[in-house]
């Protein structure tokens, strides 16, 4: 089940990358598509190292896999979430920033 899931979640952002490339897409609408490419880049992402960590039950990933467009269906759970991730993009900053100036001030 769980391989199924993701191989249907790789595929189906490979056709949406296929269908954003070989359409007749203006710069414009392609920089409109942004945010989605990248969310759903970043659910194929996480679902594979869910896969990966065996952090999953099995009957989520029965209930991912009876959806027709897993894809979607997660893409559209995350849009509609009230959850945003600037806390936790803060904090990864601040880490790299702070990260990068030990580094440079020991230059």
């Amino acid at each position: 089940m769980k391989n199924n899931v993701i191989k249907r979640v790789v595929a189906e952002m490979r056709s949406y990358r296929e269908k954003l490339v070989t359409g007749d897409y203006t710069a414009l609408q392609l920089f409109g598509e942004a945010y989605q490419i990248v969310t759903k880049q970043e659910i194929v992402d996480a679902i594979e190292r869910l896969g990966e960590e065996n952090k999953f039950p099995e009957y989520l990933w029965k209930w991912l896999d009876s959806k027709d467009e897993v894809l979607e269906y997660l893409y559209q759970l995350m849009i509609h979430s009230d959850h945003s991730f600037s806390d936790e993009f803060m904090e990864q900053l601040q880490i790299e920033v702070e990260y990068d100036r030990e580094v440079h001030d020991n230059e």
